[in-house]
């Protein structure tokens, strides 16, 4: 079973997920996209602050239609390990000139969660990681990250004043961000959220656990299972 991902909303990473620190899947966007060997730390300068080189990594992509699986040339792209697929989906739908809506990979249809947790829960042989595309379900990504946010924020002071205070300009500028893959802006509000002037009451994590197939020899993906408990902010010395 491949080691748990975890995820501190708004505490150093821009969404649910995406802190795992599994270089070892990632490449920039310069990477030749039929390599299956991706190169650690490209894009980034290693002498850069840790977060600040977590926003720079990139995960290449290969992406085929469901209804053109081989009568169309794939859709080959390199996103930020903190971004969304569903960044995508306005630039696929004008490529195959049909719905998409939804991933999937090995028929496993992939939750709306950072691109750079689904890589480390479902870890792909070798990249570019191969999915499809096509009609399904639609997620509606700026809410799913607004939740989040708000749940951090409930957990972390009790109540969600700090992010409920944000004016509509910082507001759309922290969700801009995440879309824009901002690192400079990002922090700049995140830490106005952080640096709050009651004592920290818990840490907000969410612990993604993959488990592994039933049978031992099918190489079909497992299922993974999301653990969410309140952290003291302070634990005991032993």
């Amino acid at each position: 079973m491949a080691s748990p991902s975890a995820s501190s909303p708004l505490a150093g990473s821009p969404a649910p997920g995406s802190s795992s620190l599994d270089r070892r899947r990632v490449s920039d966007s310069n990477s030749n996209s039929g390599s299956s060997t991706p190169r650690p730390f490209d894009g980034a300068d290693p002498a850069s602050p840790l977060p600040q080189i977590l926003w720079r990594l990139q995960v290449p992509l290969y992406i085929t239609h469901m209804s053109q699986p081989a009568t169309t040339p794939p859709f080959i792209v390199s996103v930020p390990r903190f971004s969304y697929l569903a960044f995508l989906l306005p630039r696929l739908t004008a490529y195959y000139g049909l719905p998409c809506s939804s991933f999937h990979h090995e028929e496993i249809q992939l939750r709306n969660l950072p691109v750079g947790l689904l890589v480390d829960l479902y870890q792909p042989p070798s990249l570019p990681w191969h999915l499809v595309v096509g009609d399904g379900p639609e997620w509606d990504i700026a809410d799913t990250f607004t939740n989040s946010a708000k749940e951090a924020d409930f957990v972390r002071n009790g109540n969600a004043k700090q992010i409920m205070s944000l004016s509509k300009e910082h507001s759309t500028s922290l969700w801009n961000a995440v879309r824009d893959n901002d690192f400079a802006t990002f922090s700049k509000i995140n830490n106005r959220l952080l640096n709050t002037p009651t004592p920290l009451k818990n840490v907000p994590m969410r612990l993604y656990i993959p488990s592994s197939p039933n049978d031992p020899n099918d190489a079909t993906p497992g299922s993974f299972r999301v653990v969410q408990t309140l952290v003291p902010a302070r634990l005991p010395s032993s």
